[in-house]
């Protein structure tokens, strides 16, 4: 693929009135480094409202929104990783340390994060579509009072924290969409044959 020459967009002519640059677009004549600014300022007095429109477009649609990320992610797998790679390479004790305060921090959201994490991983596996945050999945709790759908017991009775069982298992084609998560003890989401069948105790 031939590489485009990037210089053919720009001439040099007439100085511009308010800046008095002389690189301009072809196409529309307009200065390139006015209208730079012009985008920079824009953004300054917008950045809030921007921010909150893409946060209000996400929620709405987090099919497309995870669609739009995966693809990207796709295109750039290999980039991002070494990205992320060199990163960790250069800070290490900052990456670590980051880690510990937020384990000491919040021991329960971190144990959350952790287990949301596995789950993922196990869904990829399964290549089944979909994902949420642990804001969301602690939000589900919180509907449901903190509670198994199952037994009814709290989540301060048991003594392990509660699971995420998928309504439809990912062995059937389920998706790990919120939509498809239900909280359950590890008791009644350990029992026999739960994990091809699909009950939905909502």
């Amino acid at each position: 693929m031939p590489i485009k020459n990037l210089s053919s967009k720009y001439f040099e002519g007439k100085p511009c009135r308010k800046c008095g640059s002389t690189r301009r677009y072809v196409n529309n004549k307009r200065c390139v480094s006015c209208r730079h600014r012009q985008g920079q300022k824009w953004y300054q007095t917008n950045s809030e409202k921007t921010c909150e429109r893409v946060r209000k477009w996400q929620q709405s649609n987090p099919e497309k929104c995870y669609a739009n990320n995966r693809k990207w992610h796709q295109e750039n797998a290999e980039t991002h990783r070494e990205r992320k790679r060199k990163y960790y390479q250069e800070n290490l004790e900052k990456c670590r340390q980051q880690s510990l305060n937020c384990r000491k921090a919040n021991p329960k959201r971190y144990r959350e994060i952790n287990r949301i994490a596995k789950i993922k991983q196990r869904a990829k596996r399964a290549k089944a579509e979909g994902s949420y945050t642990t804001q969301e999945w602690i939000n589900l709790k919180e509907k449901y009072n903190n509670r198994c759908l199952c037994c009814g017991r709290h989540q301060s009775e048991l003594d392990r924290v509660l699971e995420q069982d998928h309504i439809i298992p990912l062995s059937k084609a389920g998706t790990n969409w919120i939509s498809n998560i239900q909280p359950l003890c590890h008791d009644c989401n350990g029992m026999g044959g739960k994990g091809v069948k699909t009950i939905d105790y909502r």
